[in-house]
């Protein structure tokens, strides 16, 4: 099982799901950018717990289609009965959405097979960002729609001491990983060079609130930051949690909670 499948496999039943609802806020601008319209067909490659997908079927309506797509069986058997929980107009189920097991990279649809493709914070997860962006141009139809988001930016301005404190459990691979999708326009060229047009992006703010030091400890382990965590060897996780919380300790805000900045890049373009 690779290392990536088998985070996720890990974090499935907690993600998103402490402290505020970060990927679903970020799912739901997402697919209002992209511009989503009734009757539209849809792909979520690499569909996590539903973020982009949920709010997609509200927008395509019963005459659209959502296919999320995921490496994690755990995820999609967790999303699926999200669907299946849903009941609009007194139906059982969202009747239009579709969610499978499979590869976010090479997602395995006849070319043409889409409207719009969106995918939430899973290109920096990918081994070939650039094969992934092509694999999704040839899965569009003419003039169809992309859209993504990534992590621009992390932790923010402040918390150098407790990003010290984490590098120190984790002296292999530290708290950064160098991608090919940094800057924005290294994202931009890819877009481009995978056959896109009219390509935008921008890094907007956003603020994750904690209701104190433990939360954030929690949220940590429960989001993408999960991947940074599990570098952390399982014999010095305790410790490092007292240090860490000690170190966010003095970050407090007045009203003692945890202001933990973020920069999201939203990428858009066409077929």
């Amino acid at each position: 099982m690779s290392r990536v499948l088998r985070i996720y496999e890990e974090v499935a039943a907690d993600y998103d799901q402490v402290g505020p609802a970060f990927y679903e806020a970020n799912g739901r601008e997402l697919v209002n950018l992209v511009g989503l319209r009734a009757g539209d067909r849809v792909l979520d490659a690499g569909c996590g717990r539903g973020a982009c997908l949920f709010p997609a079927a509200d927008l395509v309506g019963p005459s659209g289609e959502v296919i999320g797509v995921d490496l994690s069986p755990a995820m999609v058997a967790l999303v699926g009965a999200q669907a299946q929980a849903r009941t609009p107009d007194g139906g059982q189920g969202l009747a239009n959405v579709q969610v499978v097991v499979g590869d976010a990279q090479a997602p395995d649809f006849p070319a043409g097979s889409f409207d719009v493709v969106v995918s939430g914070f899973v290109l920096r997860l990918l081994p070939d960002p650039l094969a992934a962006l092509r694999a999704y141009a040839e899965l569009l139809r003419p003039g169809g729609r992309f859209g993504a988001t990534i992590y621009a930016a992390t932790f923010g301005e402040g918390w150098g001491e407790v990003r010290r404190v984490l590098s120190s459990y984790i002296p292999s691979k530290g708290v950064e990983v160098a991608s090919p999708l940094d800057p924005a326009s290294g994202l931009a060229g890819l877009l481009e060079g995978a056959g896109f047009g009219e390509v935008l992006v921008v890094d907007e703010p956003f603020d994750i609130w904690l209701a104190d030091p433990d939360e954030w400890w929690r949220y940590m382990w429960a989001s993408g930051y999960r991947g940074m965590m599990d570098g952390i060897p399982a014999a010095d996780r305790e410790r490092a949690g007292v240090a860490a919380r000690a170190a966010a300790e003095r970050l407090r805000e007045p009203d003692g909670r945890l202001r933990l900045p973020q920069q999201v890049r939203y990428a858009t373009a066409t077929r």
